[in-house]
């Protein structure tokens, strides 16, 4: 029996189906007494009894009671009992039949061990109704509960559909699709699914609205809600503040046992929307585990008023809203599209999850407002976080926000507005803490920031994760975090007056033994222009360990930042003098007692347009630190690394602007500290034009140790690194340009600094310079207390030296210091360094290596650094290298001036100061000057062109000078030139007329010295040396040589002067040259190498034919009767120990055929050979080949003996080719000569059983290589007579021999060889070369093998066998033999 009652006027009932609705009246929520009781007639009280009485009667038990009707509410069906379901109710009410404020529920449903409300409705339809206000409506209410037993409550597919026409407005308390609850033991279920709440037009709301509200109110209980939606569609839509926490949803859950909510949907669509609390596509709340997981939250409008609640202060939009001890938010999405944005506080989340566990996976923002102005804007993809009650008492927290995507767009954001935008944010607090924060995306673009009074503050993130205390008190025992493979992509238009800062992977680890890693994040943007932004901070991945904060410090930090990527283009930067601009891909922070960071492998790129008025511009590709500088006794052990980072840059103008760029920057302060900066890239360029501006660019920086230096023990090292610059503008006004490959810095009592091979390269072409370039530049700095080093740097400065009209400053390839430290042993040390210089004009100077060690018993070491310099102009001093200590060690530093070089200062080899030092230190001095150069080649020096001099004045007592070396070609002008051992001087065609030197000032002395003169086989008269202007040149004892490429005129003791005037110079001619002695070079006995290969390669064909060939021979004769086929190859790898060293190899081959008759075989062959030998002189290589036939025979006695011996005629060929560097030539020629070989033999072989025999021989071998007479094609023409070459041998040896089977045998063997005579020699142009010889003793040791394929009676056989060589003769030789029996 169901009655519907309805009380208008009067009222009416009827009867159906046995359910009923009741309609009555009772006071409202706002306090208005819409149907007092007391105004009921009498007809209505009996009508509502009766109505009551029919309902029991016809529901029997399960009717509902009198007691259960509650007053002002239209029901459209309600039933109780143990399992009650209702199903297909449809409700419709519209304003003729619903009263103002009243509530209406379609289905009411209460069970005590099941409960369903499944696919009813509630219809409302509102029309011309102004400011009508309702309490709440309902689609369904279900509810299960018993104290006994598990129960269930299911709301399936219910909907409240309220429409609205557009005169209307209401004002709802409260609305909601389902409303599902149980109450009872553990295993009870509240569910609700596919549950819709529908509104369509203009609506203001009291208190929460949800498409599903889920309860489970009983410890172990599961609440479920999946499918559920709340759509609103309006002109106006507002949040009234009637309760302090204003909460819509898509769905609601909460439960003291496992709560999950899915698929849940929020949809707001209004023209207008004023909003005050939280909007979430679903909440969950639990006392177990807490998910979320494809929930959704939409927001359509054109204007957004979010105003705060009393009490809470911010309105926050999300698409999960998760709290638990265990949470999790997977999937969920949040898109807002806004026209015009005003907020006080406002929060937007794709997911919020909390508890001891907290986890947020693959969320989702997308965001388009677009106008915005907020006091505050949080954004987040998805944040999880604990916060434990107490941090003593929770153990363990985890929280995970990773693979989360936010998405912004803003048009114009006003200047009142901070923002904080990030796509996975996690934060972790608890004694064993991990967050995890990555593989997260954040896009924005914002158009334009419009200035105001206030700054605002702009914060972009891609993942942020923090793990443990911060503050400590305490401080966790373990702390994890990370925030690695996010990315964040930035597109800016105008932003004024802003302070921004990005950054694509946070990570902060506090603990006492913390770990934090921000690898692999990638960040991009793109900003218009840039205009007095006070700060622009821009971050690729950004970690931080340990915690120095309060009373305690980690024991143990790791910190990584490494692989992140960064690219920037900046439209226009016009800022103002206090303004920061920041770019880091890499930033690793370490602090504990034992520390690690890393920074490595980052990248950043980066293109400024324009550049003005920038007080800090800073780029770094990777930075760590571990420590405080301040306090690094602190901490015991430091690591800092920040190596293989890439930054490249460039800049299209710039004006009134510091900038400062570092690929690679490490700082370890602690007791033991251990820093690097290695392998380091940096490129810049500046583009178009450049004025009052400083640039300061570093390809590694090394910090180790302390400030003070006092702790135990630094290393530092900036080795590998690499500068590279480009500056094609115009400059207008003072640059100033601060350029450092790598430097290393350490100071500890035991402390070293090292940078090697870095490399600076400058490129100044093009630039047209209408004031100074100040220019400091080092390709590499050491500096250190005990020991500091480097080696392989390389500076390269190129340029126009008719468009750059002055750069200003001090060029260095490396500078060493070792600072005053009392060590007992110290060592600077600066090897192989090199700067180079082309096109440029430099008021300033140029040194190759500067070295200073301020101890007094410390060395001062440069080798073999190099100053190049061509085309160019300097102005001061250019010096190989500079050293300053108390025992100096200097050698092979050389100072190249190329053609069109001029330098207006002194040429200095090298300039020692041991002895001013070492007087000021208390120490004795020492110096070594060997092997220094100065090399001219048409350049010019006005002041003194040296070998060794000293900054005091004088070298020391204690000195020793040999080899410094003055090498001229071309024509060259120096004003005097002194202290060189020997001087080079190479003739060419320029100097018939112009002579290789000439002295423009001063008095020249050169004593012992040798000169040595080349080309001069070339003119038959050439200027050596003249004067002019008064200077003068006195030479005595002087060792004079004309020297060609195979032959030198030596002459001693000569005595000359050179001065001025016509006939007073020195040629090639002059009589001090009359009596020189002719001799060969050493050059020449690069032909006695080639020779001696040549022979060597012929005789070994010999010792093949007695060692294999003979074996060989007999075998195939012995195998069947008559004539018998064989080949034979070998290959071999000869060290002969002559002269400077011959290699010979290549590859014999042998074929023929031998027979047997008797006791006697005998054979005929032919032979040839492809080979090559090699000398170190000159690297002379000879090709190698021979052809020839032979005879050879062995016989056997009876009684074990047996005799052999062989001959071999032919003709071998030989093709020389070498390249003679010093002199500056090339020399070929082609041999083809006779050549013969013979040997004899005698040998026992005693069987030692039936299956191994013993062989004991001896054997002479002698060769024979016929003379040739060749052209040398070198530039004076020379003709060689290559001299014949006989070589006589004598071995003995033994063997043994024996067989595996009748088809597998054996050998292995040794022996002695002795080589006689065998010299290699000639003449050139009638004088003797030395010869090469092959005399000496080897020892040979020899395996071998044979097999006949298949069995004993195969008619083929292979051999094979290996030698090796111990002595005057070293190397390798294999052969394989194949003998076919016919």
């Amino acid at each position: 029996m169901n009655f519907e009652i309805r009380r208008f006027s009067t009222l009416q009932f009827f009867a159906s189906h046995g359910r009923i609705s009741v309609l009555i009246d009772r006071h409202s929520r706002n306090q208005r007494d819409l149907f007092p009781v007391s105004e009921m007639n009498r007809p209505s009280l009996i009508a509502l009894a009766v109505a009551s009485v029919l309902a029991t009667l016809g529901h029997g038990a399960t009717a509902a009671s009198w007691t259960q009707v509650r007053a002002n509410e239209i029901i459209g069906a309600q039933e109780s009992g143990e399992a009650p379901a209702l199903k297909d109710v449809d409700l419709k009410l519209d304003e003729s039949t619903f009263p103002y404020g009243a509530s209406a529920m379609a289905v009411e449903v209460a069970g005590t061990r099941e409960a369903s409300a499944v696919h009813n409705s509630l219809t409302l339809t509102l029309r011309q109704s102004p400011s009508f206000y309702l309490d709440h409506l309902i689609g369904a209410e279900v509810s299960a509960r018993s104290e006994d037993h598990a129960v269930r409550a299911l709301g399936r597919g219910n909907t409240v559909n309220l429409a609205l026409d557009d005169s209307s407005t209401l004002i709802l308390d409260r609305i909601t699709g389902a409303d599902v609850w149980v109450s009872g033991p553990q295993g009870s279920v509240a569910q609700a699914e596919d549950n819709h709440v529908v509104v369509t037009g203009d609506i203001k709301l009291m208190r929460p609205a949800h498409g599903a509200r889920v309860s489970a109110a009983c410890e172990g209980c599961e609440a479920i809600a999946s499918g559920n939606s709340l759509t609103i569609k309006a002109d106006a839509f507002e949040e009234m503040w009637i309760a302090a926490q204003m909460r819509m949803a898509g769905a609601e859950i909460s439960a003291w046992g496992a709560a999950q909510a899915s698929d849940n949907t929020l949809s707001v669509e209004a023209k207008t929307i004023t909003a005050s609390g939280r909007w979430v596509g679903a909440s969950v709340e639990s006392y177990a585990s807490a998910l979320a997981q494809g929930n959704e939250l939409n927001v359509i409008a054109d204007e957004l008023i979010a105003s705060s609640s009393p009490g809470e202060g911010i309105t926050e939009f999300s698409g999960s809203l998760v709290d638990g001890p265990t949470g999790a938010a997977y999937g969920s999405r949040v898109n807002m599209q806004i026209g015009n944005v005003s907020a006080q506080e406002m929060a937007i989340y794709g997911a919020q999850v909390s508890g001891e566990s907290a986890e947020a996976l693959n969320n989702r923002v997308a965001v388009r407002f677009d106008e915005l102005s907020a006091e505050r804007l949080n954004l987040y993809g998805a944040r999880a976080e604990t916060w434990p009650a107490s941090m003593s008492e929770q153990t363990s927290a985890q929280a995970i926000a990773s693979g989360n995507e936010l998405s912004v767009v803003f048009g114009t954001v006003h200047g009142d507005s901070d923002i904080t935008a990030a796509a996975g944010k996690a934060e972790a607090s608890g004694q064993n803490a991990v967050s995890v924060a990555d593989g997260n995306s954040t896009t924005i673009e914002i158009d334009e920031i419009v200035a105001s009074s206030s700054v605002p503050i702009i914060d972009i993130q891609g993942g942020v994760s923090s793990a443990g205390n911060e503050m400590g008190d305490p401080l966790s025992l373990s702390a994890q975090a990370s925030a690695s493979g996010n990315v964040v992509t930035g597109r800016f238009g105008n932003i004024t007056d802003s302070d921004m800062a990005m950054v694509a992977g946070s990570a902060r680890a506090s603990g006492q033994n913390a770990v934090s890693v921000a690898d692999s994040n990638r960040l991009a943007f793109d900003v218009s222009a840039l205009s007095s932004n006070p700060i622009f901070l821009v971050t690729g991945g950004e970690s931080v360990a340990g915690a120095t904060s309060g009373d305690s410090l980690s024991l143990s930090a790791q910190a990584s930042a490494s692989g992140n990527e960064l690219s920037g283009v900046f439209g226009s930067v016009n800022s103002q003098s206090t303004d920061y601009v920041n770019l880091v891909a890499g930033n690793a922070l370490a602090y504990g007692q034992n520390a690690v960071a890393a920074a490595d492998s980052n990248r950043l790129t980066f293109d400024v347009s324009s550049l003005l008025s920038s007080q800090h511009f800073a780029v770094t590709g990777g930075m760590s630190v571990t420590g405080l500088a301040n306090a690094a006794s602190l901490f015991l052990s430091a690591r800092a690394s920040a190596s293989g980072n890439a930054v490249s840059g460039r800049f299209e103008s710039i004006r009134n602007s510091d900038i400062s760029m570092v690929a690679g920057s490490a700082a370890a302060y602690g007791q033991d500290a251990v820093a690097s900066a290695d392998g380091n890239r940096l490129t810049f360029e500046i583009a178009t034009s450049v004025s009052n501006y400083t640039l300061e660019i570093q390809g590694g920086l090394a910090m180790a140790g302390s400030e003070s230096g006092d702790l135990q023990s630094a290393q530092a090292s900036a080795s590998g690194n690499l500068v590279t610059g480009v500056v094609t503008g115009s400059v207008d006004q003072s640059l100033i340009l601060g350029i450092y490959g790598g430097q290393a810095l350490a100071a500890a009592q035991n402390s070293s600094a090292v940078a090697d091979n870095n490399r600076v390269q400058l490129n100044l072409e093009g630039v047209a310079a209408d004031g100074p370039i100040s220019l400091r530049l080092s390709g590499a700095v050491a500096q250190a207390l005990t020991r500091a080093a480097t080696g392989g740097n390389l500076v390269v400065v190129s340029g126009k030296d008719t468009a750059v009209k002055a750069i200003d400053g001090t060029l260095y390839g490396t500078q060493v210091t070792l600072q005053r430290s009392g060590a007992e042993s110290s060592y600077a040390d600066a090897s192989g360094n090199r700067v180079e210089v082309s096109g440029i004009k430099l008021t300033g100077s140029i040194t190759g290596a500067q070295v200073r060690n301020e101890n007094e018993s410390g060395s001062a070491v440069a080798e073999g650094n190099v100053v190049l310099i061509s085309n160019s102009t300097i102005e001061d001093n250019v010096t190989g290298a500079n050293l300053q200590g108390s025992h100096i060690n200097a050698s092979g530093n050389t100072v190249i001036l190329g053609e069109g070089t001029v330098v207006n200062g002194n040429v200095t080899a090298v300039v020692g100061a041991n002895a001013e030092l070492a007087r000021s230190s208390g120490g004795e001095s020492a110096g070594t000057y060997i092997d220094n150069r100065v090399v001219m080649n048409n350049a010019k020096v006005s002041g003194t062109v040296c070998a060794v001099s000293s900054d005091s004045g004088s070298l020391p007592m204690d000195v020793q000078t040999a080899g410094n070396t003055l090498v001229l070609a071309g024509h060259n002008e120096a004003g005097s030139i002194e202290g060189f051992e020997s001087l080079n001087l190479t003739l060419s065609e320029q100097n018939k007329d112009q002579s290789v030197l000439t002295l423009t000032g001063g008095e020249s002395t050169i004593s012992g010295s040798t000169i040595v003169i080349r080309g001069a086989e070339v003119l038959k008269q050439g200027k050596l040396i003249e004067a002019v202007n008064g200077a003068n040149l006195s030479v005595t004892d002087a060792t004079v040589e004309l020297r060609g490429t195979f032959i030198k005129k030596i002459a001693q003791n000569v005595d000359f002067t050179v001065t001025e005037g016509e006939g007073n110079g020195l040629t090639t001619d002059s009589d001090v040259l009359a009596s020189a002695k002719v001799q060969a070079t050493e050059s020449a006995s690069s032909l006695s190498e080639s020779l001696l290969g040549t022979a060597a390669f012929v005789r070994q064909g010999a010792e093949f034919v007695a060692d294999d060939g003979l074996a060989t021979m007999e075998f195939a004769a012995r195998s069947k009767q008559g004539l018998n086929a064989f080949a034979v190859m070998q290959g071999s790898s000869m060290h002969y120990d002559a002269l400077s060293g011959v290699d010979v190899s290549g590859f014999t081959l042998l074929a023929g055929a031998a027979v047997q008759q008797g006791n006697l075989t005998f054979a005929s062959f032919v032979e040839s050979g492809w080979g090559n030998s090699e000398g170190d002189i000159a690297k002379n290589s000879t090709d190698l080949s021979y052809f020839g036939v032979g005879l050879a025979a062995r016989y056997r006695f009876e009684s074990g003996f047996y005799g052999e011996g062989a001959v071999r005629l032919g003709r071998a060929s030989s093709d020389f080719a070498a390249s003679f560097v010093e002199e500056g030539d090339r020399a070929r020629y082609e041999s083809d000569v006779f050549y013969a070989t013979m040997h004899m033999a005698a040998g026992y072989e005693l069987p030692l059983n039936d299956f191994v025999t013993a062989d004991m021989y001896a054997r002479y071998t002698f060769s024979f290589l016929d003379n040739d007479s060749v052209d040398l094609n070198d530039a004076a023409q020379s003709r060689a007579e290559l001299d014949s070459v006989v070589a006589h041998a004598l071995r003995i040896g033994a063997r043994v021999k024996g067989g595996f089977t009748d088809a597998v045998n054996w050998k292995a063997g040794i022996a002695y060889e002795h080589m006689f005579d065998g010299a290699a020699g000639g003449t050139v142009d009638g004088v003797s070369i030395t010869e090469a010889e092959m005399d000496g003793g080897s020892v040979i040791g020899e395996l071998g093998v044979s097999v006949k394929p298949g069995s004993e009676t195969s008619p083929w056989t292979l051999q094979f066998a290996l030698k090796g060589y111990l002595g005057e003769r070293e190397g390798v030789s294999g052969n394989g033999i194949l003998v076919y029996s016919f």
